[in-house]
C-alpha cells in the first residue's frame, strides 16, 4: 500500500474533525455523520492534487433495501472511508463496523451490510455532488480550507 494516500488522508480526516465546522457542505455541521459523500469528495480531490496519477473511484452503497446509503473512496483499489465510524452506534453487530476510518483496506468492512454498489469516477461524482447536493462555491470554498490546514499541518 501506498503510505504516501494513507498519511494524506489521516491528515484530512484531523482536519476534518478540527474544522468541520467552517465547511458550508451538506451536513458537515454534523462530521462524521451523513457527511461520507463530500468527505470522499474532498478527499479524492487533495489526493489527485498530490498524486496526480493516482486512480479515483467513489463508491456509493446501498442497503440491500435500498434504505441506507454511505461512499467511500478507492485510491489504486484501496478502501478509503473517513466516516465509516458513523454506523458504531447502529450498525448491526454481524457487520463488524469499526470504530476509527478506513485507510487504505483490501475491502470494505461494510461491504456485506452497503451490499449494491455503484461505481464513479471522480469526474462523474463530483458532477453529482455539485448538481445534486451542494453549491459548487461551497465545495471550492471548503477545499480552500482543506489545502490552507493541509499545508499548515505538513510544515
Amino acid at each position: 500500500m501506498n503510505k504516501k494516500y494513507i498519511e494524506v488522508a489521516k491528515l484530512l480526516h484531523t482536519i476534518f474533525q478540527q474544522y468541520h465546522e467552517r465547511m458550508d457542505l451538506p451536513f458537515f455541521c454534523t462530521y462524521p455523520l451523513n457527511c461520507c459523500q463530500g468527505a470522499s469528495i474532498l478527499l479524492g480531490q487533495l489526493i489527485l492534487d498530490l498524486h496526480p496519477n493516482a486512480e479515483i473511484t467513489i463508491v456509493k452503497g446501498s442497503s440491500r433495501k435500498d434504505d441506507n446509503h454511505h461512499y467511500w473512496l478507492e485510491v489504486d483499489k484501496k478502501i478509503f472511508d473517513l466516516t465509516v465510524e458513523q454506523f458504531v452506534s447502529w450498525m448491526n453487530k454481524k457487520y463488524h463496523c469499526p470504530a476509527s476510518p478506513i485507510y487504505g483496506d483490501k475491502k470494505h468492512p461494510l461491504a456485506g451490510y452497503f451490499f449494491y454498489k455503484q461505481l464513479f469516477s471522480f469526474d462523474e461524482a463530483y458532477q453529482v455532488f455539485i448538481t445534486k447536493h451542494a453549491n459548487e462555491e461551497d465545495v471550492v470554498e471548503a477545499y480552500g480550507v482543506v489545502l490552507l490546514k493541509y499545508f499548515e499541518l505538513v510544515q
